[in-house]
């Protein structure tokens, strides 16, 4: 139950991990797009806003130029009359005011004035006009000289038009000297911005200038995109669902055996081979676990998928590495202890054979010595790197060993072409020992042939006391099997060696 929880936790904690990928992703695209949409749109709505402005400005420049006639003029009823009356001809256009010499002396709204006028800018915003202090008001200046005309539009139509070209964005309205928002309050100066967003008047001194920021995109995706987001929401959950049933389908055995060998999830467990004149451990045969997995997946399953996909030279290699840092480094025994490695014949006439090992040799100690067992089950090739490799096995102090002996392709070729040292006899003979006369007398031949060979002899499946007696009886040397102990993991193997020291 721990493999399969550890397992699907790695599952969910992936699954997890793309639905947030998915929902980063995708929120960032919508982000993006939301932002441009709102750059599109704003910029849009700017050059109508221009547009507008502009024709009101037209229609303020017609009415002053309207009124030019009557500069230098007294301001008598008669002006004063005809001034409304073009005032009321004029859209847009709030006041019409005669001045000379910097000085207002008539108005549409008040008639005769004496209003001192500072401001030259042609065109400029205020909030001064006496009649009505703080309001904001458009003023356009006509004329050259001592006498011009003062036209200008409430600020109500400003704001109205600032306000139409907002989305959820502040717009504002900036001449040379001052500028105004949508709040309609007049400020003198350089306008504030920052601005990404300007707008330009072709015809009159002025522009609109809007700031694009995170928090306005921010505000338009949760007022309008709620659909989208629970979109989004949803997909994500569907990217992570997918990628959980993705991860648990089930895939062929060698693409699981390769990904479990990268991950180092098949590690080495070791049993005992021990002496049968007294039991005591003299070696340790290493095996191959998988482990994390959520259905066990015995070796004689696997192995042979290693075989037939060529991973058996890598997953030996892996066993190599975790041996060596596992055991090696504290393990060193006061007598000679051999450790015994499975080699596939492709691994054992490979060019990497000698140096995979010669690598785990230099973290042994000086007692460990190693033991290869050439398993039956594929044919070996004798060409120049198998005999290359015999050779330095040799030199290195490697003891040879003809695993499953009877079962494959055993033949006297590998005794006459190969220096073999032990026969290690099949457990499906020595499980039948005293049951099966045909069993017992393969066994008592193998071990007269190993004796006239000058060969040790070691017998695996081992798992009743007459059974190892038998072999004992019969001149087998080394004994491995569930009689004396099933593998181990290396820390159940290093308790196991502690009680016999």
């Amino acid at each position: 139950m721990l493999k399969v929880s550890h397992s699907r936790r790695r599952r969910f904690s992936f699954a997890v991990a793309i639905a947030l990928l998915s929902a980063v992703i995708l929120s960032g695209l919508f982000y993006l797009q939301s932002r441009s949409w709102l750059f599109t749109q704003q910029n849009e709505r700017l050059h109508i806003a221009v547009r507008q402005l502009d024709t009101i400005i037209v229609n303020i420049e017609r009415a002053a130029r309207s009124a030019s006639p009557l500069m230098d003029r007294e301001c008598s009823p008669e002006i004063q009359h005809e001034l409304r009356r073009l005032l009321a001809l004029a859209p847009n256009v709030d006041s019409l005011e005669l001045s000379s010499h910097d000085v207002i002396y008539c108005s549409s709204l008040t008639g005769r004035e004496n209003q001192k006028m500072t401001d030259k800018n042609k065109l400029y915003l205020t909030e001064f006009i006496e009649e009505v202090p703080g309001h904001p008001y458009l003023v356009l200046r006509f004329g050259h000289g001592d006498s011009v005309v003062f036209a200008s539009a409430d600020g109500y139509y400003l704001r109205t038009i600032l306000e139409s070209a907002s989305i959820s964005l502040p717009v504002t309205f900036i001449t040379p000297e001052g500028w105004m928002t949508q709040n309609g309050k007049v400020q003198v100066g350089r306008a504030s911005g920052p601005f990404n967003m300007e707008v330009k008047s072709v015809q009159w001194p002025y522009r609109l200038a809007s700031r694009l920021n995170s928090a306005a995109v921010f505000k338009i995706i949760i007022s309008d995109g709620k659909s989208i987001l629970a979109a989004i929401l949803i997909a994500s959950l569907f990217a992570g669902l997918g990628s959980y049933l993705w991860l648990g389908r089930r895939r062929p055995l060698a693409q699981q055996l390769q990904a479990a060998i990268r991950n180092n999830e098949i590690v080495p467990f070791i049993q005992p081979i021990v002496r049968s004149s007294d039991f005591k451990p003299i070696g340790g045969e290493v095996l191959a676990r998988w482990v994390n997995q959520e259905s066990e997946i015995p070796p004689e399953h696997f192995i042979p998928v290693a075989e037939q996909s060529h991973l058996l030279s890598q997953l030996t290699r892996s066993l190599i590495a975790q041996i060596a840092d596992g055991l090696l480094d504290d393990f060193c025994p006061d007598k000679p202890f051999y450790l015994s490695f499975n080699v596939g014949a492709s691994h054992f006439a490979s060019q990497e054979l000698t140096k995979d090992f010669s690598r785990l040799l230099q973290a042994a100690g000086q007692n460990i010595k190693l033991m290869l067992e050439i398993t039956e089950r594929e044919a070996l090739i004798y060409d120049d790197n198998v005999f290359a490799n015999v050779s330095r096995l040799k030199e290195m102090g490697v003891h040879l060993v003809l695993d499953d002996f009877g079962t494959g392709y055993s033949s006297l070729e590998y005794f006459q072409r190969i220096s073999i040292d032990s026969i290690k006899i099949d457990k499906m003979f020595v499980q039948h020992l005293g049951e099966d006369p045909v069993c017992n007398h393969i066994v008592a031949n193998v071990t007269d042939l190993s004796s006239r060979l000058g060969l040790e002899v070691i017998a695996e499946g081992v798992e009743t006391e007459s059974q190892a007696e038998y072999l004992r009886e019969t001149g087998v040397a080394s004994l491995q099997g569930y009689l004396f102990s099933r593998p181990l993991s290396l820390v159940g193997f290093k308790k196991y060696i502690r009680n016999y020291v």
